[in-house]
């Protein structure tokens, strides 16, 4: 699953930012977001009725059997999960924003939020964000040199796309490649 994952990022990384430049050069930027509606509604219908293999697996007499995945998934956790870290990511924007005080209460909310999302999980049966897993050395130095290494990918691919776009003048077909 990893590989697969590794060969999608590196996939999406090279053609991401060039189709991105040419939708904004040549179209608009909206098509950007439209041109993916097809395998988004794609992808939904994989998650909502399961794949094909997991289907078929489970015939019986006949009969299809449903998978119930999305009854046993975790739903409170992943909406406190979503809350809290939309709130810090908002607060951060409001704070860059000039509105300080609404992004310092959106940030401290975001810390209650994430708070009781600790709590469900450890009580949870089967988290979404399952902390025992977290909490070991070798994942949780894992996630750190990935959070960090995403900070270094995500800003080096954003402001060096600015840089060619606004420093040196060329298209945003041109900053993409």
């Amino acid at each position: 699953v990893f590989g697969l994952m590794g060969v999608v990022q590196v996939l999406s990384n090279l053609a991401g930012p060039l189709l991105g430049g040419f939708f904004s050069t040549v179209l608009s930027w909206r098509w950007g977001l439209l041109v993916f509606l097809p395998l988004e509604v794609a992808c939904a219908v994989i998650v909502g009725f399961g794949s094909p293999t997991g289907l078929t697996a489970g015939l019986t007499d006949g009969k299809r059997e449903h998978p119930s995945v999305l009854r046993e998934l975790d739903w409170k956790g992943a909406l406190f999960l979503s809350a809290g870290l939309i709130e810090i990511i908002l607060g951060l924007q409001f704070i860059s924003w000039n509105k300080t005080i609404q992004g310092i209460c959106l940030s401290l909310s975001s810390v209650v939020v994430l708070w009781l999302t600790l709590r469900w999980e450890k009580t949870c049966k089967d988290p979404v964000l399952p902390i025992p897993l977290i909490l070991h050395p070798e994942i949780r130095f894992g996630m750190i040199a990935v959070f960090l290494l995403g900070i270094l990918h995500n800003s080096s691919s954003t402001y060096l796309s600015l840089h060619y776009q606004k420093v040196l003048g060329k298209s945003a077909t041109i900053a993409g490649m």
